[in-house]
């Protein structure tokens, strides 16, 4: 299929962080383009913003049908799309699936559309259980070299290769970077002897060298089974045992809000780094991006034209002794991207933070970054909890990490694929988390009954004053412009909005309501 003009693609669940970031490098390929998903969101309003027609609801006139007459067979195309590109979360009753299969429209899942993508290019992948999308922006932000990036996140468009539904198995990467490697989608892989399979399958995929943060068990199993079955690879190491080639130490939290560390490669270059983001596991992201970038530029270096297959990737990753200097200016002025420990900003003496964090290591990851930041501060997580399946099999350890903190405020599960087993809210609920953890956690059906819970222990407002009309989209959406910076450097409370589902576009409208809740308490 050319690449041009005349090619148009439809992409079902266009508004999810994987199909929205296929959906704007099609754009950028000169793809025409349109999309569809259950409601609007952020990201499909971004692909709509340059250039695509998108749809909040699913129906065949999305792919270009009508409904015709009973006399007349079920549909009449009116202009099909060339191929459609279907979300793994869109069920194949859908109709606009539905509707591509009986017209014969071909239809590709994300691994197919991305092995299309990535074909004739060398490509650079950033897989692992977490880190991925937060990695791989990193690198994309070296603006001295030629990267396309492919990012779930939004950031502008590096492949990340997700494993859910073998997306990652679509990629023949020059170069990888396994962040880490633990039992999650429990909807896709029945044990962690499932998703070490999967991995395996991806590291077959590797032409030349890939990197390894080796700080688990899985990961250091996944490391030795690649050295073992393909012996012309090079295996990177990164972390912050002595061990690692690429090494991270003196970690501090700064004034910043941010990181500051030294880099360390063999012993033998050491340079300061400083970051934005708060945590311990985003210095290892960091690392990651910094080691991936030095390669990538020592391999361009190397060829001075269009590399040869025997040329391309990271073909002396043992002999690189420089850093990538770009590379470093860049993590310097990186801001980060939307939901991966984004900070917010203030109301009253409360600083809020975003995360996409939905798995129990990612969450104890976000805890503890603010912790670290902000060891004195009282610390309010809302989690909303993604997918039953998840919610049911890693029960405990939700508990286990949300416990660590001083309160929390739990939601309604968010089912993000329909879940079609018996699994459903009536075996598993948000409410089941919030009860094994005790009294200090609270549960809500709403959001907005979570922002008045806020308000009430931020001390903006009374108990007795709160009317439910006082908080709605309507009141703060135009009183947003007009609302003044409230900045101070005395931070006495956190609260952390954790989660993949709705939650991603609750975290602006929550600082709005209370930044006008407590501008109404002055007056």
């Amino acid at each position: 299929m050319p690449t041009n003009s005349n090619v148009a693609l439809h992409f079902i669940g266009v508004g999810g962080s994987g199909m929205s970031a296929l959906a704007l490098v099609a754009l950028s390929q000169g793809y025409l383009v349109s999309g569809s998903d259950l409601l609007r969101s952020a990201q499909l309003v971004q692909v709509e913003a340059k250039g695509a027609i998108c749809f909040a609801g699913h129906s065949s006139t999305n792919v270009g049908s009508k409904k015709s007459s009973s006399s007349e067979p079920l549909y009449v195309p009116v202009s099909v799309p060339d191929a459609i590109v279907a979300s793994s979360a869109v069920p194949r009753t859908n109709i606009e699936y539905s509707f591509a299969r009986e017209a014969g429209i071909p239809v590709y899942n994300r691994a197919q559309w991305l092995t299309r993508t990535s074909k004739r290019k060398n490509v650079v992948a950033v897989a692992g259980t977490h880190g991925k999308t937060t990695t791989a922006s990193m690198v994309a932000m070296e603006n001295d070299l030629d990267i396309t990036a492919l990012v779930g996140g939004n950031v502008r468009q590096f492949p990340e290769a997700d494993e859910y539904d073998g997306a990652f198995l679509g990629l023949s990467p020059q170069i990888a970077v396994i962040t880490n490697v633990e039992f999650d989608h429990p909807d896709l892989f029945k044990c962690l002897r499932d998703v070490r399979v999967a991995f395996k399958k991806f590291t077959r995929r590797i032409e030349t060298g890939v990197f390894f943060k080796v700080g688990t068990e899985n990961a250091k199993y996944l490391a030795s089974q690649l050295s073992e079955s393909m012996p012309l690879q090079e295996v990177v190491t990164y972390g912050f045992a002595r061990n690692n080639l690429w090494r991270a130490m003196n970690v501090k939290s700064n004034t910043g809000g941010g990181t500051t560390f030294t880099v360390s490669r063999a012993d033998v270059k050491k340079q300061d780094v400083s970051i934005s983001l708060p945590g311990r596991h985003n210095v290892l992201n960091a690392l990651a991006a910094i080691a991936t970038a030095s390669c990538i530029r020592d391999a361009c270096d190397a060829s001075c034209a269009a590399p040869s297959p025997s040329q391309r990737g990271c073909h002396r990753m043992k002999n690189l002794l420089c850093f990538d200097p770009v590379m470093f200016t860049a993590l310097n002025n990186y801001r980060g991207i939307a939901r991966r420990m984004q900070f917010v900003g203030f109301f009253g003496s409360c600083a809020l933070y975003d995360d996409y964090a939905h798995h129990p290591t990612a969450i104890k990851a976000a805890i503890g970054a603010m912790r670290e930041q902000y060891p004195e501060a009282r610390v309010t997580v809302l989690f909303e909890p993604h997918t039953f399946s998840r919610t049911f099999v890693m029960l405990r350890s939700f508990v286990a990490a949300l416990s660590e903190v001083d309160r929390v405020m739990v939601t309604s599960v968010y089912d993000a694929r329909t879940e079609l087993s018996a699994l459903s809210s009536n075996a598993i609920s948000g409410q089941d988390i919030s009860r094994c953890i005790g009294s200090n956690s609270l549960y809500f059906d709403s959001f907005q009954d979570v922002v008045r819970q806020l308000l009430i222990e931020s001390s903006i407002l009374d108990s007795g004053k709160y009317c439910e009309g006082d908080i709605g989209n309507e009141i703060y959406e135009e009183e947003a412009e007009n609302l003044p910076d409230v900045l101070t450097d005395n931070v006495h409370s956190v609260t952390l909005i954790l989660g993949a589902g709705s939650s991603v576009e609750i975290s602006a409208v929550l600082l709005r309501a209370l930044r006008f809740a407590e501008l109404g308490t002055k007056t």
